[in-house]
């Protein structure tokens, strides 16, 4: 695991020791965890999953629960599973 330095940790943006201090990154998997804002629309896209059932095959809130436990890191499949609500729900809008 990469040591960070949290420099703006209100904002989520970490800064790796060793690198060029302009190379950042945001950690989505604290920030889902974490952040209000990041929890709000990741609830609003599972939301909308669930009820269009769009994906019932996803246990979506076994997914929100074992990342917010720690029990493991969805963060990859929370990226994808809101894109493809947002995409979705504009798409509907037509």
């Amino acid at each position: 695991m990469i040591a960070v330095d949290d420099r703006l940790p209100m904002s989520g943006i970490r800064y790796v020791p060793g690198f060029n201090y302009l190379f950042n990154y945001l950690d989505y998997a604290d920030a889902f965890r974490k952040r209000k804002d990041y929890r709000d629309i990741l609830n609003r896209a599972f939301q909308y999953l669930a009820s269009e059932q769009v994906t019932p095959w996803i246990d979506l809130q076994k997914l929100k629960t074992e990342h917010m436990s720690y029990k493991a890191n969805h963060e990859n499949a929370f990226l994808v599973l809101i894109g493809l609500a947002l995409n979705l729900e504009k798409e509907n809008e037509k």
